[in-house]
């Protein structure tokens, strides 16, 4: 057998030394990354035929939602929700109920924009929207109150 020469030996070193450090910083990028949407109820872009009790958002890992984490606004741009989002099944599952559904009227038909912000385990704010409509889509309005679906808060 052959003894390796002292550049071979310092060529492996130098490649196990570089898949370690790769290794490690993909392994810190999974470990930290932000929960992730996993569906909401109802759905995006849904047509539904009543209006919902309530909206629900459910995340990949758990996630604090704070006082005005969950806003949905109705076709005319006001907001519909009873202002009290709360986690339900779980830290993972999120949501709020709307205000005033018991009355069902033409009012209440179409396009609802559901605008949200949580924070993940790892302490990274997110923030997001969908829309979902009740009988027919139609073109909304913007949110009330200066929100808008792109803004974190």
């Amino acid at each position: 057998m052959r003894a390796m020469s002292g550049r071979a030996t310092l060529r492996i070193g130098a490649g196990t030394l570089s898949l370690a450090v790769l290794g490690l910083l993909t392994g810190s990028d999974q470990a930290s990354a932000s929960a992730g949407l996993i569906s909401t109820d109802p759905e995006q872009g849904a047509v539904v035929a009543t209006v919902p009790a309530g909206v629900e958002l459910t995340f990949d890992e758990p996630v604090v939602v704070t006082a005005d984490g969950i806003q949905v606004f109705g076709p005319n741009g006001a907001e519909v929700d009873d202002g009290h989002p709360a986690h339900l099944e779980g830290s993972a599952t999120v949501g709020v109920r709307l205000s005033g559904t018991s009355q069902p009227s033409s009012t209440q038909q179409g396009t609802y924009t559901v605008v949200w912000r949580v924070i993940s385990a790892n302490s990274d704010p997110m923030w997001g929207d969908f829309s979902f409509s009740v009988d027919h889509r139609s073109t909304n309005r913007e949110p009330a109150r200066g929100h808008s679906p792109d803004s974190p808060g």
